[in-house]
């Protein structure tokens, strides 16, 4: 088979040279774009390694431009970009498959076998592996030692296939993981180990060869894992409303006034006028037999004369009264309804001046009467009442009136003030969504502007400014931090590259194991590199992510599934509380190693025999995820800092970046990772995350880990 390798870097170049000499590929070796393109030329190849860091030019332009020659060849991408964004450009771009430096020589050899086997299928699959005397079976799902059957979970056969198609390879935990789990993580704990060990005690039985191999307890061979958002344009307008209907309040208050005022000045007028007429026609009228009848027919004449005047239930005199007293104050003369004798109690009570109309209450009447006097010369006064009912009446019914239009006037001011403001909120709600989502997803996105050059138009165009130059910024800190981890994954990779060369030409076992451990501290550099540019990416909210819908309940619990053996051999208990298809929008490579982060610092810090209890809820528009164990906690210095870089425990021996990253994670989806103490001993760290769509309630399942035992 034919390989074109196009790498720049002088020390991987001969690695991968010698190694896929090794493997029977015959190997071009090409250190450009230039030369890549040239070789491509010459002679028709199977398939291509290109890295993307060339000296002139990007490997992505050259992919396409082969592409655009005919080259139909399959493509390996090696970088040491290794975000998804990058991952996925690559792949769209003409790359058929993309590895991230530093990488494992098995896992190389493994994708360019895949990647051949995809363009040159062979005629029939091999439906057993045999290794020595341990056969498996691909069809049935069986494995047999010796011709005894190995009784295998599923997760172990699925293992053990992957270690008898590597057989004389080592395979490390990452790739494991990766390869059997579907996991890219690097755990601080033993899990892989103790499901290495509890694999080989079924494979390798009592005075059988070790089929299985474990070096310094590392590597692994064989010689055969939405608050919802109110509208403040409510508040604004029922604000709004208020002071227009304190406002108009006040006027009508004041019209009322006038209005009332102006009602009882005609009224004392014509009491004023009507008084003085009556006080003539007394004075010029004899004092006989006549006398009383004439001045009470005025009288009543005069009664008539009151407007609008409302129908009597009786005598037509109840609206208006006159009474005449003598000089000794005795009662004279009386026109009205009823008897006067309450009227001169009431009168005897107050002092009326004349010329001034006064209000009188007369027992058993409860509307009063304006009441005005005039003395006439032999002594006797004349008493002139009007009831005060017709005015009344009408400003009742000015109120009602009033009250109606009020009401009309405030329920349409409600309506255009909240129209107004609910959709000038509108404009700068859209602004808040479309910023909200800038910075979680893409950051090449921008605020919605319009066409008024109004303050809403310059608030977007000022913001639209501000992001161009963040955006400007996440470029260079991308450059950066790309430009760093090629600086110091490419060195990684070359080192990586000639201990595992070295390994094979090794017979000592002690040596060979001193070089299994640089590999796996190695990876496990690689791990802290790439776990701290994440950290100070999603610190700067540039951390790229690709978001894919993921069910949150099911990693879960294979998450567990994964960890259950150390746990078990810890003596762990887990108890795991989740709602059924919690699903979130995330970037699962980052989920995986988050939650693994969460699980390995249980298993450092937990003493033995302990337990955790992890729950998983749906709240709102949040998936929660709570994680308790009755341990000792967090040390109360480190406990408001938790989340912090490099803040760990007295006892930790670790660099202090697993919560972290953890936080980082969470933040970077638009959720948040807050930690605490139990009141009644014990951790807590609450992670929550934005669900994908509504959440419909689901069965809440429990899952219990311990002691061996896992449901």
């Amino acid at each position: 088979m034919r390989l074109l390798l196009v790498e720049d870097e002088v020390d991987i170049q001969r690695f991968l040279r010698r190694s896929l000499d090794e493997a029977g590929y015959e190997v071009e070796v090409a250190g450009d774009g230039r030369t890549a393109q040239r070789l491509c030329g010459e002679g028709p190849f199977d398939i291509l390694i290109v890295d993307l860091g060339l000296p002139d030019e990007d490997g992505i332009s050259l992919i396409l431009r082969l592409r655009q020659l005919g080259v139909r060849a399959p493509v390996l991408i090696l970088s040491a970009r290794r975000s998804v964004d990058d991952r996925v450009r690559g792949l769209e771009q003409g790359g058929d498959d993309y590895l991230t430096k530093p990488f494992a020589l098995a896992e190389l050899l493994a994708r360019l076998r895949n990647l051949l086997k995809r363009n040159h299928p062979p005629t029939g699959e091999a439906t057993r592996l045999r290794v020595q005397d341990l056969e498996l079976d691909l069809l049935r799902r069986e494995a047999t030692r010796a011709g005894q059957l190995l009784q295998l979970t599923q997760q172990e056969f699925v293992l053990l296939e992957y270690l008898c198609r590597n057989a004389g390879r080592v395979v490390t935990r990452s790739m494991i993981l990766e390869q059997v789990w579907g996991m890219r993580i690097q755990p601080d704990t033993n899990v892989v180990d103790v499901h290495i060990y509890r694999l080989r005690g079924k494979v390798d039985g009592a005075g059988q060869q070790p089929l299985i191999q474990t070096m310094r307890g590392r590597a692994m061979s064989s010689k055969t894992a939405k608050p919802r958002m109110h509208s403040a344009a409510w508040r604004i307008s029922c604000w709004a409303t208020v002071a227009f209907a304190v406002g108009t309040l006040l006027v009508f208050v004041f019209l009322h006034r006038f209005v009332a005022d102006d009602i009882q000045r005609r009224s004392d007028a014509w009491l004023s006028g009507e008084v003085e007429v009556l006080g003539d026609v007394a004075e010029r009228t004899p004092k006989d037999a006549l006398y009383g009848r004439v001045v009470g027919e005025v009288a009543e004449l005069a009664a008539r004369e009151v407007p609008n005047k409302l129908p009597s239930e009786g005598s037509p005199n109840n609206t208006v009264f006159f009474l005449q007293t003598g000089a000794d104050g005795s009662l004279k003369l009386w026109v009205g309804a009823g008897n006067g004798a309450p009227y001169m109690d009431a009168l005897r009570e107050i002092k009326i001046l004349p010329d001034r109309a006064t209000d009188v209450h007369v027992a058993g009447i409860a509307i009063p009467f304006r009441v005005a006097s005039i003395d006439i010369d032999d002594g006797s006064h004349i008493f002139l009442g009007l009831s005060e009912r017709d005015e009344l009446r009408v400003l009742n019914k000015l109120r009602l009136r009033f009250f109606l239009l009020w009401l009309l006037l405030v329920l349409l001011g409600f309506g255009i003030v909240f129209f107004t403001t609910r959709r000038m909120l509108g404009h700068v709600r859209e602004i808040t969504e479309a910023a909200s989502g800038i910075g979680h997803s893409d950051v090449n996105a921008r605020v919605p502007t319009t066409k008024r050059n109004d303050e809403i138009g310059q608030l977007a165009l000022t913001l639209n400014r501000m992001l161009d130059r963040i955006e400007n910024s996440m470029h260079q800190l991308h450059t950066i931090t790309d430009s760093l981890a090629h600086d110091l994954r490419s060195p990684l990779t070359a080192i990586r590259g000639k201990l595992e060369m070295s390994l094979p030409a090794v017979s000592d076992e002690e040596h060979a194991e001193a070089i299994v451990s640089a590999i796996e501290e190695l990876d496990r550099l690689t791990e802290f590199l790439n776990k701290s540019l994440d950290v100070a990416e999603a610190r700067a909210d540039a951390l790229r992510i690709t978001r894919s819908e993921i069910n949150l309940s099911e990693l879960l619990r294979t998450m567990i599934d994964l960890y259950e053996p150390s746990m078990s051999e810890k003596g762990a208990e887990v108890r795991l509380q989740a709602e059924d298809d919690v699903k979130i929008l995330a970037d699962a490579a980052l989920l995986h190693r988050m939650i693994a982060n969460l699980l390995d610092n249980e298993l450092k810090h937990l003493p033995h025999g302990c337990s955790v209890t992890i729950r998983l809820q749906a709240e709102e528009d949040n998936a929660e995820l709570i994680m308790e164990d009755n341990g000792p906690g967090f040390d109360a210095e480190v406990l408001h800092h938790v989340f912090e870089r490099r803040a760990k425990g007295r006892d930790s021996d670790g660099h202090g970046l697993g919560l972290a990253f953890v936080d980082a994670v969470a933040r970077a989806h638009g959720g948040a990772a807050a930690a605490s103490n139990r009141e009644d001993g014990g951790a807590r760290i609450i992670v929550t995350l934005p669900l994908a769509t509504s959440h419909r309630g689901g069965r809440v399942g429990v899952a219990t880990v311990g002691h061996g035992k896992f449901a």
